[in-house]
């Protein structure tokens, strides 16, 4: 790609990159619309040096980031979502989309200890009641209480994270 090399134009184009990615996230392509803003940040970091201007003080530049930020979240690469949200927010601290991205993010990091936590608990609970077949005093109660208040400490934290991940998920 080719260098632009007056502000206007360059800010024009940034408009038209920012609507095509913004357009393929809202048809859930977010493969595509990854790989394209892949593409086009360094294009667009590189003329925004030659113009002497920091690419993340342009308005344009944030919104590419931003929907490459929400693709990264809907592909569930949680981490890398983050990072990019948490960029983002040193540039627009007040911003409360980006804040709420940002967190439901933080949450999504969670989701594979929350199926985990899932298994165990569920384990926990399903071996606790299944001792009520043996005779009493097998097992102590308080060993066999803890027992269940960890299991359903477990489950409840897989449902926290989970229903805050579906809170968030865009349709």
């Amino acid at each position: 790609m080719g260098y632009i090399n007056n502000k206007p134009d360059f800010e024009r184009a940034l408009a038209v990159i920012w609507r095509y990615i913004a357009a393929l996230v809202s048809k859930r392509q977010y493969t595509k619309a990854l790989a394209e803003a892949d593409k086009m940040l360094p294009f667009i970091t590189q003329n925004a040096v030659l113009l002497h201007t920091d690419p993340m003080t342009i308005s344009w530049y944030r919104y590419v980031v931003f929907k490459k930020a929400e693709a990264l979240y809907q592909l569930k690469r949680y981490r890398e979502a983050m990072h990019e949200f948490n960029s983002l927010k040193k540039y627009e601290p007040d911003n409360a989309d980006i804040k709420r991205w940002a967190f439901y993010s933080w949450y999504g990091r969670y989701a594979p200890l929350s199926q985990a936590a899932l298994y165990v608990g569920a384990f926990l609970i399903l071996t606790n009641l299944s001792l009520n077949l043996f005779p009493k005093g097998t097992i102590p109660p308080v060993p066999r209480l803890i027992a269940y208040i960890v299991g359903l400490s477990l489950v409840a934290f897989n449902l926290w994270v989970g229903e805050r991940l579906k809170r968030y998920k865009r349709q």
